[in-house]
């Protein structure tokens, strides 16, 4: 179902969703929104979260190296005119363009048409043992759904569903990069102001002070999706441990009472199910809070996930702010939140701005080591202070690093630090 949405805290929730990923497999993300997009969009945030989330990984997937670069634009609605397509609450139709490009080997002419099959396995994904499993046919579905179609453009041939498969036309040849690009448009409602009641504007960037060392332990069999959870809660202040299986969740538990549990419900070993009513069997249990991971879309699967004793549920792709909530919501956490502030600026890129290595390289031997160390001991304060050194004639510069303070994003200070320290 549609409904009103901030467009650029989205991309930056899927954003913060694969930058550890891409990192690890050596890759460049990049975000770029064009300087017009409007902020809050009237959409159906789940399916087309979905889709992104499905495309991006898919593009993360099949490419081993160089980047995955994802663009939004916005245009205004063709077809109808405004009086006719009208939408509530002052809201005026446009049309916003997602494109998802990556630097991989591309997809062969024939076989673009069955890519949208479930399972269907390119001889791109057979040199990496992998398919494109469900991703590709739900994202056509929900596109279709969203009232678009999905373009694929790759080998200097477009393929649309539906359509015959085409050569690459004049104005689209800019494209025909090595590589396959994913494009689609859906129609959008713009709100004239900022939304009432929205409901995730501020972002946590700490716990409150004066609060306990809250104990979590996160239970899940695939890598990523720990990562996701200990790279999202520990910068703040959380502790954490990790478990694979139901039996490792259990013998953690036993030993490290934490006050916390996200359990993935589908393991092998042993499964989520199972180790929840054990852990809820007893009067230890009864004080940690287990908060149910799933993808499955049915709610008769939300109630068996309770049944088994689970405090709470949430769906994946989860927003990160629903996983403070519920921490919220049952350990009473409280938060800092970072003040409003646009997310994207206009051509906005994962990665190293421009100009900030040389802004830093020109400070003193000692204010460099100075500020590296405190980077690596995660002291805002200190870095804070220490950036208050350079000269406010960088304002743009200084703007993006005290925003990386802010954020606790000290991992992309340290790529920019580290050269530095190594050459003095």
């Amino acid at each position: 179902s549609e409904n009103n949405l901030n467009i650029h805290h989205l991309l930056a929730d899927i954003e913060d969703m694969f930058a550890l990923k891409a990192k690890d497999q050596g890759l460049q993300l990049r975000f770029e929104c064009a300087a017009d997009l409007p902020k809050y969009i009237y959409a159906d945030e789940v399916k087309l979260r979905q889709v992104l989330i499905n495309l991006i990984g898919n593009a993360l997937k099949f490419t081993s190296s160089g980047s995955v670069s994802v663009e939004v634009k916005s245009k205004n609605a063709k077809g109808k005119s405004e009086a006719e397509t009208q939408i509530t609450n002052n809201q005026k139709p446009k049309t916003i363009t997602f494109e998802i490009k990556d630097t991989g080997v591309g997809i062969a002419a024939d076989e673009l048409e069955q890519l949208f099959k479930p399972f269907v396995q390119t001889a791109s994904g057979q040199k990496v043992q992998q398919g494109t499993g469900l991703g590709l046919t739900i994202s056509h579905q929900f596109v279709r759904l969203m009232g678009g179609e999905i373009t694929v453009i790759s080998g200097g041939k477009v393929f649309t569903s539906g359509m015959p498969l085409r050569e690459l036309s004049d104005d689209t040849k800019p494209l025909a990069t090595s590589g396959t690009t994913f494009q689609f448009d859906i129609s959008v409602g713009i709100a004239d102001s900022a939304i009432q009641n929205q409901p995730y504007n501020h972002r946590v960037i700490a716990l409150a002070p004066n609060q306990p060392q809250y104990r979590i332990l996160v239970v899940d069999d695939q890598d990523d999706n720990r990562k996701l959870l200990v790279t999202l809660l520990k910068p703040l202040g959380f502790e954490l441990q990790e478990a694979t299986n139901g039996i490792e969740a259990l013998e953690i538990w036993d030993s490290y009472s934490p006050h916390l549990i996200w359990m993935d419900m589908r393991m092998p070993v042993m499964d989520g199910y199972e180790a929840t009513k054990q852990i809820k069997g007893t009067i230890k249990g009864q004080a940690t809070a287990v908060i149910a991971i799933s993808a499955s879309v049915w709610e008769e699967e939300k109630a068996v996930i309770l049944s088994a004793g689970c405090d709470d549920f949430v769906r994946k792709p989860f927003h990160k702010e629903a996983i403070f909530d519920i921490m919220a919501k049952h350990l009473g956490v409280s938060y800092i939140y970072q003040e409003e502030e646009p997310l994207y600026p206009p051509s906005h890129v994962t990665g190293e701005p421009l100009n900030l290595t040389d802004l830093l390289a020109a400070m003193s031997k000692q204010w460099m080591v100075k500020f590296h160390e405190a980077v690596l001991d995660a002291d805002s304060e200190l870095v804070s202070k220490l950036l208050d050194d350079i000269p406010e004639s960088h304002a743009f510069e200084l703007q993006t690093l005290r925003n990386w303070v802010k954020k606790f994003q000290f991992e992309k200070i340290l790529d920019l630090t580290e050269p530095l320290v190594g050459e003095s």
